[in-house]
C-alpha cells in the first residue's frame, strides 16, 4: 500500500507486515506514526568548510522490528543519503546508518521516553534518549 489515508492501515489491501502497525506491540503503540518509508528527492543542500557543497536526496525507514521474545520491543531503522547530481543508474552513496527506535515508559511522569541508536557508515555510533517524550493522554 503506497499511501493509506488512514495510519491504522485498516483498508483493506495487504500490509507487508514490517509496516503493519497493528503488530506493534503496546510499549511501542506512542511511536506507530513513524513507522514507513520516508523520502524526499527535493535535493537538500549541504556545506562543510572542508568539502565542496552538494545537493543530495534521503530515504528514512522504520519498521517493525521481528525479535520480540525476551527483549524490548524496537523498531528497526535505516537512513540512507545519495548524491542527488548524477543519474539514478549511477547511485552514489553519501551516508548511510542502521539502528533502533525503542520506548521506555515513565510510570512516575506519565510519559514515554523515545530512544534512537544508530551505527553510521563512517564507524560512529549514536545515542538520543534526551528530550524527546510523547505524552499519553
Amino acid at each position: 500500500m503506497e499511501h493509506c489515508p488512514r495510519m491504522c492501515q485498516a483498508c483493506g489491501e495487504r500490509v507487508d507486515p514490517a509496516y503493519d502497525v497493528r503488530r506493534l506491540p503496546k510499549e511501542l503503540k506512542s511511536v506507530a506514526w513513524l513507522v514507513g518509508r520516508w523520502r524526499s528527492e527535493f535535493g537538500g543542500k549541504a556545506f562543510f568548510p572542508t568539502i565542496p557543497k552538494f545537493t543530495y536526496g534521503e530515504q528514512i525507514d522504520i519498521s517493525i522490528s521481528d525479535i520480540t521474545r525476551r527483549v524490548k520491543p524496537s523498531l528497526n531503522y535505516t537512513a540512507f543519503a545519495w548524491d542527488i547530481s548524477v543519474p539514478e543508474t549511477e547511485l552514489v552513496e553519501i551516508h548511510s546508518e542502521n539502528g533502533y527506535i525503542s520506548v521506555n515508559h515513565d510510570e512516575k511522569a506519565d510519559v514515554d521516553i523515545i530512544s534512537l541508536t544508530t551505527a553510521m557508515s563512517n564507524g560512529k555510533t549514536f545515542s538520543h534518549t534526551n528530550g524527546i517524550v510523547c505524552k499519553l493522554w
